[in-house]
């Protein structure tokens, strides 16, 4: 984990909400400045569009904001995860946005 945050976004999606996360880290990975970063998600969905396994049907947006960050860095791997194995982070989300 690079940081802990909590924003607020438009989104139409939950994939969209996933995007704008991805894009938060990838920023936050430019600001240390890391060389290569791997970015675990429990959105297979996502996942896939991210390697470009398969294209989102809708809005891209999500998707736009991740690639204008992921330019920005020599490697970037996404790699699927099972909801189990990131509870951790669930509990995090949800505790900041009951605050």
């Amino acid at each position: 984990m690079i940081a802990q945050d909590v924003r607020l976004v438009s989104a139409r999606t939950i994939e969209d909400v996933e995007c704008a996360a991805v894009a938060a880290a990838l920023e936050r990975a430019v600001e240390l400045q890391l060389d290569e970063l791997e970015v675990r998600l429990d959105s297979q969905t996502v996942v896939d569009w991210l390697t470009a396994v398969r294209r989102p049907s809708g809005s891209r947006r999500g998707l736009r904001l991740v690639t204008a960050q992921r330019a920005k860095l020599d490697h970037v791997a996404f790699r699927w995860v099972p909801r189990e194995e990131v509870a951790d982070v669930d509990r995090l989300v949800w505790s900041a946005l009951s605050e």
